[in-house]
């Protein structure tokens, strides 16, 4: 890991990538996925598309060598990200949630699946392309990531403001009616 990724204190900034394999809506995922992990000290720092198999395994070689996350957004086929198929056909693995294996940690929501395929300083996610079930996942999958990369605690929601109140409270400074 390079020093420079890591932030003195709570946690660490990790550099993570995105990659999309037949993904629509990749603008608002990028976008999503971002906002999702800003606060969290994760830095998407570029996103490529592929857009066959073997392109996947060159492009997560490449992106894997620059930084510690990769997030893999696909079209879904059976309720699994596509982006999985020729990643898990490489390293010889079945692609069977349903099989245990300590590196890769399964997540569902709404008959979608995702996981987490890590190793002693990196991880990839597989989210399908769909926005909401994207963010769903990779939620699931935060505490692990947390864990591994020592991420910074997720941020508290500001609490929401009442502004009829601050109406309210204006309108009779200034004399106006409510």
């Amino acid at each position: 890991m390079n020093p420079e990724n890591v932030r003195s204190g709570a946690g660490r900034l990790l550099s993570g990538e995105l990659l999309f394999f037949r993904a629509d809506r990749t603008g608002y995922l990028q976008e999503a996925l971002k906002g999702a992990l800003k606060g969290r000290g994760v830095s998407l720092e570029t996103a490529q598309v592929a857009t066959e198999p073997g392109e996947v395994l060159q492009k997560l070689e490449g992106m894997l060598k620059k930084g510690n996350l990769v997030l893999v957004v696909s079209g879904e086929q059976g309720g699994i990200p596509q982006g999985a198929e020729p990643v898990f056909q490489a390293l010889e693995i079945p692609l069977d949630p349903e099989k245990e294996i300590r590196w890769i940690h399964w997540v569902s929501r709404e008959e979608s699946r995702g996981c987490l395929l890590e190793s002693q300083r990196q991880g990839i996610c597989f989210l399908p392309d769909v926005p909401e079930k994207a963010l769903g996942l990779l939620e699931e999958m935060l505490p692990v990531l947390e864990g591994k990369f020592s991420l910074l605690p997720k941020p508290e929601e500001p609490p929401l403001v009442d502004f009829s109140l601050q109406r309210q409270e204006i309108c009779r400074r200034v004399g106006d009616p409510v």
